[in-house]
Parts: C-alpha cells; structure tokens; sequence
C-alpha cells in the first residue's frame, strides 16, 4: 500500500519504533498467517469479533490483501519472501 499510495518502500517490522512518539509496537505474530491465526483460535473456542471499521471486509486494505493473493497465486512462501525482501535491499539494483 506505501509503494501505490505514498511512493514509498516501507512495511511495519515485527518491532517498530515510532520516530515521532515514545512508542514501540511489537507484533509477535507477524509471520503467522490469518488462517492459521482463525483456525487456532476456533480450535480454542475463542470468540471471533469482526471488524466493523474502514478495514474491515470490504476496507482498501482487503482489496490490497486481494491483489497480493493475486500477485503471489496464494503462495505463502512467495509472500515471505516479498516481506524479507523489504530488509534485504541491494541499492546497487534501484534507480
């Protein structure tokens, strides 16, 4: 979404520490897919919220999950190796 919307190569790390506010946001499942995340938590009998805001279901977010899908045929292995890409950058290559 940064790359279509701002013009910029960026991601949310599974540790990010905010520059302008003394905060640091640590996202432990970060490399744990959605399904998994529902499948576990349905074999736990935990209750499922759904989401009611802007990005929810039909929010732009879900329409970029749609076109990831699309762009890696569902692989998750390609889409691993999309996100470890964003920290292995080769300058040398960009323009």
């Amino acid at each position: 979404m940064n790359m279509t919307k701002k013009g910029e190569l960026a991601t949310m790390p599974p540790r990010l520490k905010y520059d302008k506010y003394p905060v640091e946001i640590i996202r432990p499942l970060v490399l744990v897919s959605e399904e998994s995340i529902r499948s576990f938590a349905q074999e736990m009998g935990w209750l499922q919220i759904t989401c009611t805001c802007g990005y929810g279901d039909d929010g732009e977010r879900k329409e970029y999950q749609r076109r990831l899908d699309v762009l890696t045929a569902g692989s998750v292995d390609a889409k691993r190796l999309m996100l470890k890409s964003l920290s292995n950058i080769k300058e040398g290559y960009l323009a």
